[in-house]
């Protein structure tokens, strides 16, 4: 059983980070939920984002990562570390790349445990077929973008947006600024951010209570007001996890130029808009970052 980054047919998940839980899943055999024990092995580029999703989620898990003293990721492994090995093969080389392996380090780590969970029955390590992805939910006529391909969706991947801060009104055909509700997925919070500081955008943030964090500091400098809750009596729509301590904060990061105050007509559906085209293609050779 696996989770892929490209759409392997036999993978169980493409992409984990769409996934709902990566500390548990519901057994195919006896219909409960068991404790997942995994095996992390993080595309490079990655591993501060995939580390930070795994201690959010209260994961056990065999990690392979980069040894890097200095990095975020290191420090949050080490600290939950119940065993680590180092390595330095310079002989071998990634399976799918000419490029060494390099210095890596092997970390047995366990966030926490999973509530709601039952031990395992025996028929846990059964394949559970494609999943889905998990739905928006109360969609109705709400103007949104998701992070995976959802057909009501405006935009699929905010970050191929051209700019969060302002959008042209299918009415009057100029540009008004919007005023976002914005919940990041797990373990993307200080990119989601950083984005809307940069594109000085207006919004309610809805994130994880984290007073250490990056992201946190950049929203309590720009906060028009902020309220803090934690409710574990209830679920995430999409996960099992319980919705705990998290913060909504009303920010604005800045004004956006060149927009027009709103004419009414600005809350209309735009349809699914394309993502931005790469210039310059001709013959060059490229890669992007989507397909």
């Amino acid at each position: 059983r696996y989770t892929s980054w490209t759409d392997e047919p036999d993978s169980e998940h493409v992409d984990a980070f769409t996934m709902r839980s990566w500390a548990q899943s519901r057994c195919p055999g006896c219909k409960l939920y068991h404790r997942e024990t995994m095996l992390i092995f993080p595309p490079r580029g990655l591993e501060r984002a995939v580390v930070r999703r795994a201690k959010s989620d209260g994961v056990k898990a065999c990690f392979i990562v980069p040894t890097s003293h200095k990095s975020g990721y290191w420090k949050l492994l080490r600290s939950a570390a119940i065993a680590r090995l180092a390595f330095n093969d310079t002989k071998r080389a990634f399976a799918s790349s000419q490029a060494p392996l390099a210095a890596h380090s092997v970390f047995l780590v366990d966030f926490g445990t999973a509530g709601g969970t039952v031990p395992c029955c025996g028929q846990e390590g059964r394949r559970r077929g494609r999943q889905p992805r998990p739905a928006h939910r109360g969609q109705g006529a709400a103007r949104y973008t998701s992070w995976t391909d959802e057909p009501d969706s405006e935009h699929v991947d905010a970050f191929t947006m051209r700019s969060w801060a302002q959008s042209r009104c299918p009415g009057c055909k100029l540009y008004h600024r919007e005023t976002m509700l914005i919940f990041p997925p797990r373990g993307l919070e200080r990119a989601v951010v950083r984005r809307a500081k940069s594109d000085g955008v207006k919004a309610c943030f809805i994130v994880p209570t984290s007073h250490k964090s990056g992201y946190w500091k950049l929203l309590r400098s720009a906060a028009i007001a902020r309220l803090a809750f934690n409710d574990t009596k209830r679920a995430f729509a999409s996960s099992q996890a319980p919705l705990a301590a998290h913060s909504v904060f009303l920010v604005d990061f800045g004004t956006a130029g060149g927009t027009v105050p709103c004419c009414g007509q600005e809350g209309r559906r735009r349809g699914r808009q394309p993502r931005p085209a790469h210039r310059g293609q001709g013959a060059a050779r490229y890669t992007s970052w989507t397909d």
